[in-house]
């Protein structure tokens, strides 16, 4: 009888030890999952803010620019409008003929819309970076279109002059001093079947179709080119174009 009882008793203190053990266990995985929830928690509230923060910048440099363009159109209009009250003419057209040129003034006529973009699946077998546009599909689209005397260029809405800069940046697109992610959309203003034809019958826009990046061209019976925005870096890109002895 008192094995019997011994053997019981041993059994109890096992049962003991074991649900101790995994009480012990349970009370770690529920300690460390609280932790963990909470780090996430903590983690979603960082990322909030800074989404929050990053998007109040992105709302406050978009008004700040948009300011600037309004009063650089009502400096071109008091320039203008003082020129015509003083009676010279001349060099009111002048004025107007150069501006034209620079590409500060929108261009709106027939042309072409030409979207870019990252291929959605990659190709077996083939360079990733292979799937991406980059800065140098967009240069070469521009020299195909500037090659059939296309009249201006825009690229998400930003308008492509002689001192244009497009340059990779990581995920996206450096163009005139803005970082833009795809898709690159083109407004070319010009004859849009002479400009089709060109972009259709490259070779280098084929070869990248079959990396399956996403090129569409899509005529258009009046674009609007805008004009030049970036007038107040004028006399640094002045700078950068000069050759000093």
């Amino acid at each position: 009888m008192k094995g019997i009882l011994r053997a019981f008793r041993g059994q109890r203190v096992l049962v003991f030890l074991v649900m101790l053990f995994f009480g012990t266990l349970l009370s770690v995985q529920v300690r460390s999952l609280a932790e963990e929830n909470a780090r996430l928690q903590r983690t979603k509230q960082d990322y909030e803010y800074y989404a929050n923060l990053l998007e109040s910048e992105i709302r406050f440099s978009n008004e700040q620019r948009t300011k600037i363009e309004d009063l650089s159109v009502r400096k071109a209009s008091l320039l203008e409008s003082s020129l015509i009250q003083s009676g010279d003419e001349a060099l009111l057209a002048e004025l107007r003929k150069v501006r034209a040129l620079a590409g500060f003034t929108p261009v709106t006529g027939p042309g072409l819309v030409i979207t870019l973009d990252d291929s959605e699946a990659r190709v077996p077998g083939t360079n990733p970076a292979d799937a991406l546009i980059h800065d140098g599909d967009i240069r070469h689209i521009l020299d195909l279109l500037r090659g059939t005397s296309a009249l201006a260029f825009a690229i998400n809405g930003e308008r492509i002059v002689s001192t244009s800069e497009i340059v990779c940046n990581g995920p996206s697109v450096l163009i005139n001093g803005q970082k833009y992610p795809v898709p690159y959309v083109i407004t070319a203003s010009g004859d849009p079947v002479v400009m089709r034809l060109a972009l259709e019958s490259d070779p280098f826009i084929a070869l990248r179709r079959k990396d399956r990046i996403r090129i569409l061209v899509e005529e258009r019976e009046e674009v609007t080119v805008p004009g030049f925005r970036d007038t107040a870096r004028i006399p640094i890109y002045i700078s950068a174009l000069e050759v000093t002895g």
